[in-house]
């Protein structure tokens, strides 16, 4: 026996140099598939690790907070806005951008591609809410990392979801993150407080109402004190964005995409300013009120800021590559309580109806800009006036980025933009699952591409929609169809325009001749508490038994939304058909429900070091300056 293995083992010997050279190859192979999946730095250095398009364009949005249709210079505001005026005249103005009423909903349906609502999101995000961005619902900076390799940062308000950290920008996509998690913050002591209802007793359902305060700036994970003290919110992400810029231009790969989300606090209330802007603001502090005169510093503070973002990416050989976005996550906030700093501010909507947390035009109805470098001249100073919504915001961009269709739906779409579930195949189906979004793709149309058709909706447009807690009927909504808009909402919901002096002046602004703003009575009530009780036998509604109110405007012909005219019968048929609509949506199916809105008592920042803390995570704070 141990002459045959002898035997074996020459023979073997015979050829062992080539096999040893072919088995060591294989280990090798081996180790570096294990180090590739185990180690944080991926593959060894001489293999790139980062793949990109160095022809795809930078992108850099920049979403305002509560700006009014009547606070931009160019949109007749009493003050000039300079910086912001710039990028209209050097790019395309989308006048028919539609929002959520919720700045947070809006933010959602930017990032995603997929309305507010339909996440569970109606209701916003309060501060101190564990509502958040489902996790299987992939965001913007997640698909343009791994689709086409972009580096990807964000600055300022998140407002979608902390109650743990895989809610948080940068276990979302982003690389790097610093400012704020909560919806708004004191520009000062970057503080946040809210009011919270705790019960006391629960046979009685007393309720104790608490006031939360606690610190929110926060610098990817870390709880971040800037090294000047007390240093203005909007100059120190000022100073951010320049660090980020250098560091990408100094930077491994100067190349490499760039994509930039910038979410400055102003305006949101509290109504904080920096520098008193006596040129800009003086005409304001002589004709009207002190909170319109604060309102102008505030948004001098904004136009200074998106001025230096331009000026910092020109002066790093970025500009020309790069494609900017401007727009507001709703319309501006009216006084609900004067004496409230959070639920006053000095915006203008007019000639718009209402403002934010309504469904009329001054709410959802918000200003947008796209501009940048990257769109050719020939584009500068032109307008939509297509109908579109936040969600196709994200799917147009996606597109200039070069994302494919399939990664974002699931499946090509039609050449006329709507989803075409008939030309799916059985391996489209395995290879990519479903997507619940339904923005659409306008880029290749906005900036005028050879054969470049614009997307057409299939249904009719839904600016905005809140459903119940359980998501199973309607509780209000706004509806675009050929021309009409309509809503539906609650009788003690506010429908009127907001002219207070409080908001400065309250006649209409110069550029709106011929529009009346004379407010209509309201219309009886044939609306509802919600669209709910649909018969499943016959799927039908009794319309005049709920206690909602119903409006129908011309709202091209009638853009402050003036006459309403759903009681009038030669619009019958218009309002029976969108009510159809309506009892379709309401037993619609929903991959999320409504989510809580509202501040957890446990949130509590005294927990917490006084910060307001992922409350759902184990406490171990780590600070960073």
């Amino acid at each position: 026996r141990s002459n045959f293995c002898h035997q074996c083992w020459n023979r073997f010997t015979c050829c062992s140099k080539w096999t040893c050279i072919f088995v060591t190859i294989l280990i090798i192979i081996l180790v570096l598939i294990i180090v590739r999946s185990v180690l944080p730095f991926g593959w060894p250095w001489w293999i790139p690790s980062i793949f990109y398009d160095s022809s795809d364009p930078h992108i850099v949005v920049i979403v305002a907070d509560d700006i009014g249709w009547g606070d931009l210079g160019y949109g007749g505001a009493e003050f000039p806005t300079t910086n912001i005026d710039q990028l209209r005249q050097q790019g395309i103005s989308l006048n028919r951008m539609y929002a959520h009423e919720s700045g947070s909903a809006t933010r959602a349906a930017l990032l995603t591609g997929i309305p507010g609502y339909a996440l569970g999101l109606q209701n916003g995000i309060d501060t101190g809410s564990s509502a958040h961005i489902p996790l299987d619902v992939k965001t913007l900076p997640e698909l343009l990392k791994s689709q086409r390799g972009y580096a990807t940062h964000m600055v300022g308000k998140w407002a979608l979801g902390y109650s743990k950290w895989e809610y948080t920008p940068t276990k979302r996509g982003f690389d790097t993150f610093m400012g704020f998690h909560q919806r708004y913050i004191d520009y000062w002591h970057y503080s946040a407080t809210i009011e919270a209802n705790e019960e006391e007793n629960k046979e009685t359902s007393v309720l104790n109402n608490e006031m939360l305060m606690g610190y929110d700036l926060w610098k990817n994970d870390k709880i971040y004190t800037p090294p000047i003290r007390m240093q203005y919110a909007t100059e120190l992400f000022d100073n951010e964005l320049d660090t980020i810029i250098d560091d990408h231009v100094n930077g491994d790969n100067p190349d490499q995409p760039m994509f930039l989300y910038y979410t400055p606090p102003n305006a949101h209330a509290p109504i904080q300013y920096h520098y008193e802007y006596d040129n800009e603001c003086s005409y304001i502090k002589e004709t009207s009120e002190l909170i319109r005169w604060k309102y102008c510093n505030l948004m001098q503070e904004l136009d200074a800021s998106v001025g230096a973002l331009v000026k910092k990416l020109k002066e790093s050989d970025m500009w020309d590559r790069t494609i900017l976005l401007f727009t507001s996550d709703n319309g501006g906030l009216m006084c609900w309580d004067v004496g409230s700093v959070n639920s006053c501010s000095g915006s203008v909507n007019l000639p718009l109806r209402g403002g934010k947390g309504t469904l009329f035009e001054g709410s959802i109805r918000v200003r947008s800009i796209l501009s940048g470098g990257f769109l050719d001249e020939s584009l500068y100073g032109t307008s939509s006036e297509q109908l579109m919504h936040s969600t196709d915001l994200m799917t147009s961009l996606a597109e200039a980025a070069n994302i494919e269709q399939k990664a974002l739906y699931g499946h090509e779409l039609s050449e006329t933009g709507g989803t075409d579930s008939d030309q799916t195949t059985d391996s489209d189906e395995s290879d990519s699952p479903k997507s619940d979004i339904t923005g659409l793709p306008f880029w290749s149309w906005l900036i005028r591409e050879d054969d470049a058709k614009m997307p057409n909706r299939d249904e009719p447009f839904i600016a905005d929609m809140k459903l119940d807690p359980t998501s199973s009927y309607i509780e209000k909504a706004a509806v675009f169809w050929e021309g009409y808009k309509y809503i539906i909402q609650p009788t003690e919901t506010y429908d009127g325009w907001w002219q207070s002096p409080l908001q400065g002046p309250s006649e209409i602004p110069s550029n709106s001749e011929g529009v009346e703003t004379q407010p209509q009575p309201l219309p009886q009530s044939v609306g509802a508490n919600t669209i709910m009780d649909v018969d499943d036998d016959s799927n039908t509604i009794q319309w005049t038994n709920l206690r909602m109110n119903e409006y129908l405007f011309k709202i091209d012909d009638d853009p402050a939304e003036t006459q309403n005219l759903a009681t009038d019968p030669q619009y019958t048929n218009v309002m029976t058909e969108l009510r159809q609509y309506l009892i379709s949506l309401a037993g619609a199916p929903r991959g999320h429900i409504s989510q809580d809105a509202t501040t957890s008592v446990d949130s509590d920042p005294n927990r917490f070091g006084n910060v307001w803390y992922p409350f759902e995570e184990n406490y171990k704070p780590s600070y960073t300056n």
